[in-house]
């Protein structure tokens, strides 16, 4: 059985079709389309990462031969859990889920982003703490009277810099799990 999808990941961006089928799935996007064969399938990724008020959700599927179709959208924080665009895009990565278990059940999913993104985001986290730590100590140094008027924000860049440089550590490995798993927390069914 054949089943097909249409979104958008962003206002601006161009429509994308996922097209399931019982050898893989299809993307097609301006005129490009690119396939994976749920026998070549050698790697999923789900990730979700939220930046000013934005949500960033996406499926990535990667094959044998380097070929990636990345289902992804950004929605605002807020959403509601009854807006039909958010269900309808959560539908579709229950259903891309849903087949590639069935055709690839030992296949896990890694949770988290991809390298590069955790690698950028623990730099600007890892800056920030040492942006925060080098400008208190020279005005320790240089003007001890003044640690007071900065210690609020240096402080605060010196926590928001340890969070990110923590949270985003790029040497540690990301956890995979069962596609059920993630099946269940799109749907909001209870995990056993």
């Amino acid at each position: 059985m054949t089943s097909q999808f249409e979104f958008k990941p962003a206002p601006l961006s161009s429509l994308r079709q996922i097209e399931l089928h019982p050898e893989g799935v299809t993307e097609r996007v301006d005129g490009e389309i690119r396939t994976i064969s749920y026998d070549d399938l050698i790697h999923v990724r789900f990730w979700t990462i939220s930046a000013q008020r934005i949500e960033f959700t996406g499926l990535d599927l990667t094959s044998g031969t380097g070929e990636i179709i990345e289902i992804r959208m950004n929605f605002p924080h807020q959403m509601p859990e009854n807006d039909p665009t958010f269900l309808a895009f959560k539908h579709m990565l229950v259903r891309v889920l849903e087949e590639v278990h069935a055709a690839r059940p030992e296949l896990k999913v890694e949770l988290g982003s991809k390298g590069w993104v955790r690698w950028s985001i623990f730099l600007m986290g890892a800056g920030l703490l040492l942006f925060g730590l080098v400008v208190g100590l020279m005005v320790m140094l240089g003007s001890p009277n003044r640690l007071g008027e900065a210690a609020l924000p240096l402080g605060l860049s010196v926590l928001l810099g340890a969070f990110l440089s923590f949270s985003f550590w790029p040497l540690g490995a990301n956890v995979s799990v069962d596609a059920p798993r993630i099946i269940e927390a799109l749907r909001g069914t209870p995990d056993d």
